[in-house]
């Protein structure tokens, strides 16, 4: 099986995804997570997207991170400046 497996992605062709440098995707248990100058947003997942990987959490729009806002706090108090990053 390793073998045929090697062969087939050694003589198969695959299309080389095209990459959008203004967005950036991340596939999650719930959807992918798209970052574009636009804004977030959570959608459908695509096989075009050629993701090949998931992070194991699902997206939420109403959780909190009091730990990291914390940090955040005390190493950067500067609201806006935290925003950013």
């Amino acid at each position: 099986r390793e073998q045929l497996f090697k062969q087939f992605l050694a003589t198969a062709y695959l299309p080389t995804p095209e990459s959008n440098k203004d967005k950036v995707l991340i596939n999650l248990l719930n959807g992918t997570f798209e970052i574009s100058p636009q804004g977030m947003k959570l959608g459908a997942f695509d096989r075009s997207d050629f993701i090949t990987y998931q992070l194991p959490f699902t997206y939420d729009p109403q959780a909190e991170a009091p730990l990291f806002e914390a940090y955040l706090n005390k190493v950067l108090p500067d609201k806006e400046r935290q925003r950013v990053m």
